[in-house]
């Protein structure tokens, strides 16, 4: 494959490099402000996880960390914390 796909081979084996200069980018949009990154506090269940009650579970934790962290991104997009734009349970 890499002797007829130079290009896909050179994508595959530097895709690391690539990914890791992208986490860097984001976390100092971060820091700067530019950026409110929305991630799970923990995820308990892994990508190939098909188990439905293990899924719904961990939809529930992450609705209940976006209701707590909720006054953040409500401070990083409106500027205020008590910034409203609808109902949201």
């Amino acid at each position: 494959m890499g002797k007829s796909h130079p290009y896909l081979r050179n994508a595959l084996l530097t895709r690391w490099e690539r990914y890791n200069a992208e986490l860097d980018r984001l976390e100092r949009m971060e820091r700067a402000g530019d950026l409110l990154w929305v991630r799970p506090d923990f995820m308990p269940v892994s990508s190939t996880n098909l188990d439905t009650v293990e899924l719904q579970q961990a939809y529930k934790m992450g609705h209940a960390q976006a209701l707590r962290e909720l006054p953040r991104w409500r401070e990083f997009l409106y500027g205020s914390s008590t910034a409203t734009t609808g109902n949201v349970t």
